[in-house]
């Protein structure tokens, strides 16, 4: 079976969520107009609870860039932007805080999103021992099931 394959046919997340990683989510969820430090301490509370309560080993750190989103303009319009990135050898999130046209601060709802988006791809390689974390229906599927159990 190809890691497409095996990505896809995963289409939930099963583990016990814990009490403290729903209080992080919400406390990140409602931090609105946090700063980019703050959206770092909250981000990474979260992340390390998560970690937790999937028994895998912890990402060693959420970083939230102050910046722009790196992106790729054709004719004055957006075709690409980059929100947030694992980066697999240092086991570490990136997300960016800053919009990519505009330059600004991304709303609370799509940093969080970025965030869990980010923290899936970290449980590809982590939890579930995949060989690459690809973007196919069952990891979007695993999004959402992760987003519906912390509430």
């Amino acid at each position: 079976m190809t890691a497409y394959e095996k990505s896809n046919n995963i289409e939930s997340v099963e583990f016990s969520v814990s009490a403290a990683a729903k209080k992080a989510y919400k406390d990140l969820l409602n931090s609105g107009d946090a700063s980019a430090k703050e959206r770092q301490v909250l981000s990474n509370k979260l992340v390390l609870e998560l970690c937790r309560c999937f028994k895998i080993r912890n990402v060693s750190e959420v970083r939230v860039c102050n910046v722009a989103q790196d992106s790729k303009t054709v004719n004055g319009r957006c075709v690409r932007k980059t929100m947030g990135k694992y980066m697999v050898s240092q086991n570490m999130i990136i997300v960016f805080n800053k919009t990519a046209i505009r330059k600004n601060t991304v709303a609370i709802k799509s940093f969080t999103d970025t965030l869990l988006h980010e923290f899936c791809h970290a449980l590809d390689y982590l939890h579930y021992k995949l060989g690459d974390s690809l973007h196919t229906a069952g990891f979007y599927k695993r999004i959402t099931s992760l987003k519906i159990k912390l509430g």
